[in-house]
């Protein structure tokens, strides 16, 4: 039943999700999107496009009158080298005029007709193939910066009829100058034609300009705000593309969560998959359904950019998956690796030890997320990507093998003389509370660094006493015995006799200045938070002992030669 509701769970957000991004018209109480999306009725002209169509059209008339005229000199010159001069004039202002119809009917319509010239080409070239099928993504991207780069153009383009326009009213001035000072009739002629086709360049000049202005200037009123702007590209890109991606990536993701949820059933029914040491079919399958479940679901996400005819999206993913393939190429001999591992045949095994940041560790579950565990740590499983695993080695291990020196509870014994009592032990510290409540943690390094003695099982003090020189007649039987049965005595008065393993007394060297008596008292780990107590206890009952038997305790003795008493040195 838990499966069926997470299977119901997942159809209902993709539902909601698609109604989400379903096209606008189709809620209640809306419009529907024809009437949503349809344009809105085009404003009558207002006069400064009217004035420019007039002074196009005039400029035009003008232009074909000079034609005329330019066809009847053709026509009439004696010589190829006229024919030549005028035939090209006659191209340039034929050109002219053909530019000209183009912008009056672009200014008139309120579209580009360049969209109308492009002729597709039959030759194939693969080069150009590749062009078509990234030319979606490529005009999609010059669309988002259509408008700025509309701008730049124009304004370059009024920078660049200003920088004419002065040339030719310098020229035009140069002209009036000489015509002035012009004599002969046939030289005056000259001048004036010269200066009437320059007064037409300044003129094409004029238009171009005023041209670009409007332009401009149209641009300029359709210009928006950040925010409207930005508003208008999201309505925009999730009435189409944004739905289509939303519902492939959740395509996607119902597919691999389908596929790993349909894994995990297999794990629950199959009586092969839930033992402890998977065989290596069993590891085999796995492996085969990870790849699986990526290539599923991937397929699942191309399959709805298709049948949406998205195909800007589906070029991208196409890119996004050839170079995730590019990338497992190069990486291929560390993936081998890693499926290796995966079907127990690496270096770190399923159920083997390994030792990772110092902590011994059970392998529990190798997977693609690897499961570490240690029974002695609070908490004590840790998760690892199988990459982390490449540079490890895992053994066998015992049953009897301690996973960690103590267990919470258990007191210890530092390599820095800390006393205390284990309450939090987790993988990455432990914290000790010594005697009186004061505590302190360790990093789980460190403090496996400190190698604990731990007391909570058993443990023996060692507690070595001196007794005087006088008694050297009694210091090996009857000293030690009759201390070590008086400090079992006293410590069972004060409470330990259940604690006490074993209490004896030795004699157990001849120092400087005194004779050493060592005193060996094992007790059980219950004993141990009263470790120091009891050394203390052992001390004092010793010297309770001296003053009942009367054994004299020495002290150190140091002797001071003087010089006078020193041997006379050798010359």
């Amino acid at each position: 039943m838990r499966s069926v509701r997470f299977a119901m769970v997942y159809l209902s957000i993709i539902v909601a999700v698609m109604i989400l991004f379903s096209p606008v018209g189709a809620q209640e109480g809306t419009p529907p999107p024809d009437k949503e999306t349809s344009p809105a009725a085009p404003a009558g002209p207002d006069l400064s496009t009217l004035e420019t169509l007039r002074t196009i059209l005039d400029t035009v008339r003008q232009f074909e009158t000079e034609l005329k005229g330019l066809e009847q000199d053709y026509k009439a010159a004696q010589t190829p080298e006229q024919q030549a001069r005028i035939g090209e004039e006659i191209q340039r202002l034929s050109e002219r005029i053909e530019s000209m119809e183009r912008d009056f009917e672009t200014i008139a319509t309120g579209v580009d007709m360049a969209a109308f010239e492009e002729t597709p080409s039959e030759d194939f070239d693969w080069q150009r193939e590749l062009q078509v099928l990234l030319g979606p993504v490529i005009q999609e991207l010059k669309g988002m910066t259509e408008r700025p780069r509309q701008v730049e153009k124009l304004r370059r383009e009024m920078a660049a009829q200003e920088s004419r326009l002065a040339v030719i009213e310098k020229a035009l001035a140069n002209i009036e100058a000489l015509k002035d000072r012009a004599e002969k009739k046939p030289l005056q002629t000259q001048i004036t034609a010269l200066a009437k086709a320059w007064e037409n360049k300044k003129q094409h000049v004029l238009n171009q300009l005023t041209i670009a202005r409007y332009r401009l200037e149209e641009q300029e009123k359709e210009k928006k705000s950040l925010f409207e702007s930005s508003q208008q590209l999201l309505r925009a890109f999730f009435r189409s593309r944004g739905r289509n991606l939303a519902v492939s990536f959740l395509s996607f993701l119902l597919v691999f969560l389908l596929l790993r949820w349909v894994h995990r059933l297999i794990y629950r029914l199959s009586p092969i998959h839930g033992v402890t040491d998977r065989p290596f079919y069993v590891r085999l399958f796995d492996v085969l359904y990870h790849i699986l479940t990526f290539v599923g679901a991937a397929s699942a996400a191309l399959l709805v950019l298709y049948v949406s005819g998205d195909w800007v999206l589906l070029t991208i993913a196409a890119i996004f998956l050839l170079g995730i393939a590019w990338t497992a190429r190069q990486g291929l001999p560390r993936y081998w690796d890693q499926i290796k591992m995966l079907l127990n045949l690496g270096a770190v095994r399923e159920n083997e030890r390994i030792v990772y940041n110092g902590v011994s560790w059970r392998v529990k579950t190798l997977n693609v997320y690897t499961i570490l565990e240690n029974p002695r740590l609070k908490s004590g499983q840790i998760r690892l990507p199988i990459r982390n695993l490449m540079e490890m080695t895992s053994r066998p291990f015992h049953r009897e093998e301690p996973w960690f020196p103590c267990r919470e509870d258990d007191w210890v014994i530092l390599g820095d003389g800390t006393f205390g009592k284990v309450v939090v032990q987790t993988p990455e510290m432990v914290r000790l509370v010594k005697r009186g409540g004061a505590q302190r943690t360790y990093g789980i390094a460190d403090f496996l660094g400190l190698s604990p003695l731990n007391l909570s099982v058993n443990f023996r003090l060692k507690v070595t006493f001196g007794i005087d020189y006088e008694h050297q007649a009694v210091c090996v039987d009857d000293v030690p015995e009759k201390m070590g049965a008086m400090v079992g005595e006293r410590l069972a008065e004060m409470g330990y006799a259940k604690e006490i393993l074993n209490v004896r007394a030795e004699f157990e060297s001849a120092a400087a200045s005194s004779l050493d008596i060592v005193v060996l008292a094992d007790f059980s780990g219950k004993a141990a938070p009263f470790y120091n107590r009891l050394t203390r206890a052992i001390q004092r009952i010793c010297v309770e002992a001296c003053n009942i038997y009367g054994w004299g305790i020495p002290f150190t003795q140091v002797t001071v030669h003087t010089a006078d008493e020193a041997p006379d040195s050798i010359s």
